[in-house]
């Protein structure tokens, strides 16, 4: 199978925001948002054959590359907490939180985890925060 990819600008992202919620409402654009997050991340993980790594290195890896911002920290205990600064969909309009990112990161959580995860947003910049704090957890 090859392996295909192609980079979206966050302004894509932002505008794919907008749309939705145009379209449909905000509640469908956080929800479709996240789905779509979730499913790239998981098939990221999937074409790069990267099940079997640890997740701390395969999250510091593959969202360097994403560039949806920077991993300040990881924390892997009963949950998983992630702090990113810098966080791209956190200056997009609409919506209260970082939708795509938390799905991104459930969805590599649960093909490197192979089990089904959640990610909640403690934190994001968008409610004033200085960081966006992801915390990722079994469902």
């Amino acid at each position: 199978m090859e392996v295909s990819f192609f980079i979206m600008p966050a302004e894509a992202l932002r505008m794919l925001r907008k749309e939705i919620e145009e379209a449909l409402g905000p509640e469908f654009a956080t929800s479709i948002l996240f789905r779509y997050g979730f499913r790239c991340g998981s098939e990221i993980i999937k074409m790069l054959k990267m099940e079997e790594y640890g997740l701390s290195e395969v999250l510091s890896e593959v969202w360097a590359e994403v560039g949806l911002g920077n991993i300040v920290s990881i924390e892997c205990s009963d949950n998983i907490v992630v702090d990113i600064s810098n966080c791209a969909e956190g200056s997009f309009e609409g919506g209260d939180g970082c939708d795509f990112a938390r799905g991104y990161l459930a969805g590599i959580a649960s093909a490197v985890l192979k089990k089904p995860m959640h990610a909640y947003e403690e934190l994001c910049v968008k409610r004033g925060d200085n960081i966006c704090r992801h915390v990722i957890k079994r469902l």
